[in-house]
């Protein structure tokens, strides 16, 4: 929740967003935004049996509400954004590395986790206010580099703030798109090392 705070401290969009253990609040949610997303709040891998699964971001009704499951511990819920791409930002000191991606399925609209093979993949600019507003978070948060997620919205173009993975993956997205972000990483661990 401070990820969130913090980002609309700082201008960027934020879908409305609830954490809660209540079943009434989380239904009361759903039916005043009707299209929302469960997130995990913390690591989205899921160990079941011998096996390990990853849980994505899925839209929900409020009959799939089950008050004792909401009860064991707080859920997330937030307002789906309609768009048009999603926006992994790779920020490492005062440079920014954007990539869109292009869903090419249902299942990697909703979460581009879901269905890798459909992606597509492009460079793009970031927008001077995000970027700036990026470094500001890093230096809020104490951090000298992180992984921020956006969405585009369809309707207005506008970049919307989901979250910043302080230790999220990021190498991908260089072998898509060439960006020099490993050549950024390294710089700025020499600087700090100074």
């Amino acid at each position: 929740m401070a990820q969130i705070q913090v980002a609309a401290q700082l201008g960027l969009a934020v879908p409305p967003t609830l954490i809660t253990s209540s079943g009434r609040e989380a239904r009361a949610f759903v039916k005043h935004h009707r299209n929302v997303l469960y997130k995990p709040l913390t690591s989205a891998f899921l160990r079941e049996n011998d096996s390990v699964k990853l849980v994505y971001a899925n839209l929900i009704t409020a009959d799939e509400l089950d008050d004792a499951s909401i009860a064991l511990s707080p859920c997330q819920f937030q307002a789906f954004v309609p768009k048009s791409r999603d926006i992994p930002l790779v920020a490492v000191g005062q440079e920014c590395f954007a990539v869109a991606i292009h869903a090419g399925s249902d299942a990697s609209y909703l979460d581009w986790r879901s269905d890798y093979p459909t992606l597509s993949y492009e460079a793009v600019e970031t927008p001077k206010h995000i970027a700036a507003a990026v470094t500001v978070y890093l230096k809020r948060f104490g951090l000298s580099f992180g992984c921020f997620d956006f969405s585009v919205s369809k309707e207005a173009g506008s970049w919307v703030f989901l979250e910043c993975g302080p230790n999220a993956q990021w190498g991908w997205l260089e072998n898509e798109t060439g960006l020099a972000i490993a050549d950024a990483i390294a710089g700025q661990l020499e600087k700090e090392s100074a």
